[in-house]
């Protein structure tokens, strides 16, 4: 079946070709401008929660050797990425912001002209960066969880299902990092054993049908 389109007051039809062609078709995109940070908006759905030990690493960051990465923000001026590090540069008195337009098929690269990478400085930005990030970073459980059980949502490539569970019962998991196969799978049974996948709805549901089973002597792994 033929798809018809009105292009331009032209009628034509939609293969492959011109899907194609639209695709590589940009829109003009907005100037690079300055804007004040304060005119940003913090996103109300940020998952992480902080920490108060790695605020003051970003903190201590920004003062020490300036602004590092970029952040991310919507088409409304919401930040998307970077709540925590534009509420420390905002701490400090940091109130400009350069925004870079773009329609997410081009990588932004903030360039410090005043840094190379074999001075001791750049190389202390680079893990100043990098454990900041990692220290604060906390997990809202009931917000994670929120969007865990949304069926619009995938969030599989990102997390275990086992590290959603620490998070949710309010543990905390070290930094993600590839976890070996053998580690994500059930332990194997005795031949002579019968080995039943049960599917649940919610997390709670998982957790008192585990309870339960386990209680009458079943093996579960969730």
């Amino acid at each position: 079946m033929a798809v018809f389109i009105n292009v331009g007051g032209r009628l034509g039809t939609l293969t492959t070709e011109t899907l194609a062609l639209f695709k590589r078709e940009k829109l003009p995109m907005p100037e690079v401008r300055k804007a004040k940070l304060s005119d940003l908006k913090q996103d109300r759905k940020n998952l992480n929660m902080g920490s108060e030990r790695g605020q003051a690493m970003i903190e201590k960051s920004f003062s020490k050797y300036g602004a590092g990465r970029s952040l991310v923000l919507d088409k409304n001026g919401t930040i998307l990425c970077g709540n925590h590090s534009a509420e420390a540069a905002a701490s400090i008195g940091m109130d400009e912001v350069v925004i870079v337009p773009t329609n997410g098929d081009q990588i932004v690269a903030v360039q410090r002209m005043d840094l190379d990478a074999n001075d001791p400085r750049a190389q202390e930005l680079a893990i100043a960066d990098n454990r900041s990030n990692e220290i604060s970073l906390h997990w809202n459980p009931e917000a994670l969880q929120e969007n865990w059980d949304n069926p619009e949502l995938d969030l599989s490539p990102f997390f275990t299902e086992g590290e959603v569970l620490k998070i949710f019962e309010g543990e905390e998991i070290e930094t993600i990092q590839d976890e070996d196969e053998d580690d994500l799978q059930p332990d194997l049974f005795p031949e002579n054993h019968l080995q039943i996948k049960v599917i649940a709805g919610s997390h709670e549901e998982k957790i008192e049908l585990a309870e339960e089973l386990e209680g009458r002597g079943f093996k579960v792994t969730i």
